[in-house]
């Protein structure tokens, strides 16, 4: 549900070589892709203003993959009458009622709820990272900052990013964290007592990812290492119990967190009264949190298993991925919707049942094919 794209470095960074920042491969092995990985930023391939912005919404710097029978998505947003076209979606932000999603070109779009201003990201700011929260979003831009939006009539200072330069950030519904070049992690928000569990409090140390909650937030430290904090005033369901295995992916979600090992085998902790911690025994890629349920994506094939759900009246559907989903390369979900977005660039979701009262067309994504 929150701060998606959170794997830990491992091996040589992407970019190294050239050509590596546009071949749509993780080359490092990260779960980051292209420009949407931080060591990327700079890359003349990341950088809007050299490439040509072609009438399929691809640039002149990104190679088609010819391998494929499918067609790389793009799409075309409509803002303050004018017609722009992105190319396709390389990233995924699922927050409670709303998802984002981030271009090659760096440029993201949204939808779903829009109360808070949640779903207008800042025109013209070219991102490699985006995660989405309850009211807020935000995304770490090429150059290292940290943009938030929404928090409109929901202001705890979850949107106040500071300046600086970061590597990575995840938000949370009522906080903020990321982590400074420089290695410290930093968080915002929790303003207020009925709103402050710890969550912001981070601990001292160096982390490479992290996980941000509703109420609480975890990190990876360089070997795989499960650091959570917050967790108080007996909002403790075991989300802060760090697990002893090591991870290379976490994500956090309503009350439970899921992480995967470096052999792909699913990791979860925290509260289970709807099974959001009971995965299937198969091997993952990546696994992302939603409020009450978790999805993962097969290391395989690129399928993907939900699990959770198990209040009947909780349940939108959120937790049954079409069967024909395949080429999944992340995955999230949020309080009655889960997406994926796929190797062909375009984003898939599913859930949003018939009668939910906070259907706003969070499961027609733009981008879909």
């Amino acid at each position: 549900m929150h701060g998606f794209l959170i794997l830990i470095a491992c091996g040589p960074g992407e970019g190294q070589l050239a050509g590596e920042c546009s071949d749509r491969a993780d080359n490092d092995e990260n779960g980051l892709f292209d420009c949407n990985d931080p060591g990327c930023a700079g890359s003349p391939d990341c950088d809007p203003a050299s490439s040509t912005t072609t009438s399929s919404g691809g640039t002149s710097d990104t190679p088609t993959d010819t391998s494929s029978t499918s067609s790389t998505s793009s799409t075309s947003t409509t803002t303050s009458g004018s017609t722009t076209t992105v190319g396709p979606a390389v990233g995924l932000a699922v927050g409670d009622t709303h998802t984002c999603a981030l271009h090659a070109e760096g440029a993201v779009t949204c939808w779903g709820y829009e109360t808070q201003g949640q779903a207008t990201p800042p025109a013209g700011v070219a991102f490699v990272e985006i995660t989405a929260g309850l009211w807020h979003t935000c995304g770490l831009q090429t150059d290292g900052a940290v943009t938030c939006w929404g928090c409109t009539g929901n202001d705890l200072g979850q949107c106040s990013a500071p300046k600086g330069v970061f590597t990575h950030v995840s938000a949370g519904q009522y906080h903020t964290c990321a982590i400074e070049q420089s290695g410290p992690t930093v968080c915002w928000g929790c303003q207020g007592d009925d709103r402050d569990f710890g969550q912001c409090d981070a601990p001292e140390g160096t982390f490479s990812a992290l996980a941000a909650g509703p109420r609480h937030t975890c990190a990876l430290d360089a070997s795989g290492a499960v650091t959570c904090w917050g967790c108080q005033e007996g909002e403790d369901l075991g989300q802060c119990d760090a697990p002893k295995e090591l991870l290379v992916q976490v994500q956090a979600g309503g009350m439970h967190n899921c992480g995967v090992t470096s052999e792909g085998e699913p990791v979860c902790w925290g509260r289970s009264n709807f099974g959001e911690t009971d995965a299937p025994d198969e091997q993952y890629s990546f696994i992302g949190g939603g409020h009450m349920h978790s999805c993962g994506v097969r290391a395989l094939d690129g399928r993907v298993d939900c699990w959770g759900c198990a209040m009947e009246k909780e349940d939108q559907g959120q937790c049954d991925p079409p069967e024909k989903l395949t080429g999944a390369l992340e995955t999230g979900g949020g309080t009655g919707h889960s997406c994926s977005v796929l190797d062909d660039g375009s984003v898939e979701c599913w859930g949003c049942g018939e009668d939910w009262q906070w259907d706003v067309g969070q499961c027609d994504p733009p981008h879909s094919r």
